[in-house]
């Protein structure tokens, strides 16, 4: 639950933790905020913003206190939530989210709003 409320902290007050996190961090969640709809891993991200995705998952996790990854895992959670909510069917947002498979979505899914309870 911890990781969903700095997500939505971060959603809603971006102004407020520009200040506490480095300008690689920003540019890494930019990224990510812009291409959620794609599969992404630490060396996409990394190749993108031209740095190592060790270095890339060093500085992430120690500024937002959460792994890269995971946190790709949860925006792509929060992001298929609401668009299920506004009726699209579970397989086109999983499909929609850069998913290929199914099942890992629905993983996924779970794990996270699992975290949540």
């Amino acid at each position: 639950i911890n990781e969903l409320l700095l997500i939505e902290f971060y959603n809603e007050t971006t102004k407020t933790v520009d200040n506490f996190v480095s300008p690689l961090v920003k540019k890494a969640i930019e990224y990510i905020n812009n291409n959620i709809d794609k599969p992404l891993t630490t060396k996409i991200i990394a190749d993108a913003l031209f740095v190592s995705h060790t270095h890339l998952g060093h500085a992430f996790s120690s500024a937002m206190n959460v792994g890269i990854m995971h946190y790709v895992q949860i925006k792509k959670v929060y992001r298929a939530k609401k668009l299920i909510k506004q009726g699209y069917p579970i397989t086109a947002v999983a499909e929609m989210l850069g998913y290929k498979s199914y099942p890992t979505f629905i993983r996924n899914y779970k794990n996270v709003y699992m975290e949540a309870e």
